[in-house]
């Protein structure tokens, strides 16, 4: 019989084995020894993750699925006990570490042309705890990470993605063609409404990809984005114009804004003359005469009328839209 003796004072227990560097296959034996242990041992119970368990120092076990696996060993001794983990890592085939990535594109119908930006996906069969990362080339000297990307070419031709899955055990590329056509010039046209006040100015665009839409509204102000609003602080006529730019080229549209007192667009100033609430309703002091029923209106336009009705008509009423006719014509020169 053999004695061992110890101070529980100054004795220490750890736990420590070796496993394997590399994947496992699954259904292969994987030894695993507690060796690496410290300290006075008297028991060793293993986990393998897979909800199997052992004892003894030194153990073997095959897995029956693919995956990452915690692998954990507790010693226990007069000291107390430790326990100590690794990560073992199992996969179908050795020579393939990881199953190849499919790639899907997101591009026109018509294909790719230079300045359209595509969208690029990756994903594979492998677990998701195997998979570190994913790595985008595109052949033009730009790189990317992650399982989606994004890519716009600024020249035509026909250029070879490379995406690569980076596992824990290994990396596996896949490749992926792209045929890139000479971008289409812009075309674009303006459409407009107006309400509360205000006009709105909308880009209508096709033909090719457009980066920049630069708009000049004719009275100073300069505006940005496919869709604009304005309100103009005086009547009159203004040109508006459109700039748009892309790769393949500019297109330019332009619009006639006729902003009218008391039209929709156009900021209504009072008057600081009114006598009785009441005025003459033609534009610029009726020199223009325009039928009651169109000042009825609450966004009537003061515009010259050829109509049975026309003649001189003031306004009154708390709203200024109240029109009743003249008595007196209009004097006929000779």
């Amino acid at each position: 019989m053999q004695w061992t003796f110890y101070d529980p004072n100054e004795s220490s227990i750890s736990a420590g084995f070796t496993s394997p560097a590399s994947a496992q296959e699954v259904g292969e034996d994987v030894t695993f020894n507690g060796l690496r242990s410290d300290g006075i041992i008297e028991s060793y119970e293993w986990t393998f993750g897979d909800g199997a368990s052992a004892e003894n120092k030194s153990v073997e076990h095959a897995y029956d699925e693919p995956g990452m696996y915690t692998v954990e060993l507790t010693v226990s001794g007069p000291a107390g006990n430790a326990t100590a983990s690794e990560t073992v890592i199992v996969i179908e085939d050795a020579d393939e570490p990881l199953p190849a990535a499919n790639v899907s594109v997101d591009e026109p119908q018509a294909g790719p042309e230079v300045g359209t930006e595509l969208a690029f996906e990756a994903a594979t069969d492998a677990p998701a705890e195997l998979i570190e990362g994913y790595r985008w080339e595109f052949d033009d000297g730009t790189t990317a990470v992650g399982p989606t990307a994004s890519h716009s070419y600024d020249e035509p031709g026909e250029y070879v993605v490379n995406v690569t899955v980076i596992g824990v055990a290994g990396e596996n590329t896949t490749r992926r063609t792209v045929v890139v056509e000479e971008a289409s010039a812009p075309s674009v046209s303006i459409e407009g409404e107006a309400e509360d006040g205000q006009i709105t100015l909308r880009a209508n665009s096709s033909g090719g990809a457009i980066d920049r839409y630069g708009w000049d509204l004719g009275d100073g102000t300069s505006l940005n984005g496919d869709t604009v609003t304005h309100t103009y602080d005086e009547p009159g006529e203004y040109s508006v114009e459109l700039l748009v730019t892309g790769p393949g080229g500019t297109d330019t549209a332009t619009v006639t804004v006729r902003a009218e007192e008391g039209a929709e667009g156009y900021r209504r100033r009072p008057r600081t003359r009114v006598r009785d609430r009441r005025r003459d309703c033609g534009p610029r002091g009726g020199r223009d005469a325009v039928p009651p029923a169109a000042l009825a209106r609450p966004t009537a336009r003061l515009r010259a009328a050829a109509s049975a009705e026309t003649g001189t008509f003031s306004c009154g009423g708390p709203d200024l839209r109240v029109c009743t006719r003249s008595s007196k014509r209009p004097r006929s020169r000779r």
